[in-house]
């Protein structure tokens, strides 16, 4: 851990500390909003061409949030959910959801035209992963509220619920997994061929999915972390 590097975990809590404070002197103006997450997507540009990052790793007390890419993330979060507050209240949801969904190849285009800056990196937090993740997020936002919120149908998830409802125990328990593996050995593990190609993601997906329900047989057994 260092002052530019918290844990997964520990940049989360910066970032949204950061963008719980912004939002609490800016309220619902979108417009601000917005500028808050060009300035921060500014900053994730200029952090991936080098120009920004030598500069804050020389001042490791001061620089916190990384490349800032996640704050513009958390506030593009933020925006939407102003949005879609204020596109309840109208008797034109679909239309505002639509007019919502018109951003997604936009914010597409616009990652695929900053690849060259980082590529699209997760890891790196580059702004091409920040637009298309966006992008990706907004058009499953409008899907989930046209099929939870607008037809009521709220049971479908049923089984997948406990990654929402309980995010930390579920994020935290594959490393249990991780460690019981490190412990047996290497002839513990799958074979390679099941840890990679097709195999692999699918394998990926069961592993995925057991984990939450394991999530959930805890949560009805009353074993939870919290903060």
């Amino acid at each position: 851990m260092k002052t530019h590097w918290y844990g997964i975990l520990g940049l989360i809590g910066w970032v949204y500390l950061v963008c719980a404070l912004l939002y609490f002197y800016i309220g619902d103006r979108l417009q601000v909003l917005g500028v808050c997450f060009l300035l921060f997507l500014g900053v994730s540009i200029a952090w991936n061409m080098g120009s920004l990052k030598a500069t804050m790793h020389s001042l490791p007390h001061f620089w916190f949030l990384d490349s800032g890419g996640l704050c513009a993330f958390a506030i593009a979060g933020i925006m939407v959910t102003v949005y879609y507050r204020r596109a309840t209240g109208n008797a034109r949801v679909m239309q505002n959801l639509f007019r919502l969904l018109i951003w997604v190849p936009f914010l597409l285009a616009a990652g695929f035209v900053l690849r060259p800056i980082g590529g699209i990196a997760k890891l790196d937090v580059t702004p091409s992963w920040i637009l298309i993740c966006t992008a990706i997020s907004i058009a499953a936002f409008v899907l989930l509220a046209v099929v939870v919120d607008i037809r009521g149908r709220e049971n479908w998830y049923r089984l997948i619920k406990p990654a929402g409802t309980i995010t930390l125990t579920c994020y935290l328990l594959p490393y249990i997994h991780f460690a019981v593996l490190h412990i047996l050995g290497e002839q513990a593990r799958l074979p390679l061929f099941m840890r990679s190609g097709g195999i692999g993601v699918l394998k990926s997906f069961v592993f995925a999915f057991l984990i939450v329900l394991l999530t959930g047989v805890l949560e009805r057994k009353k074993i939870r972390l919290s903060v």
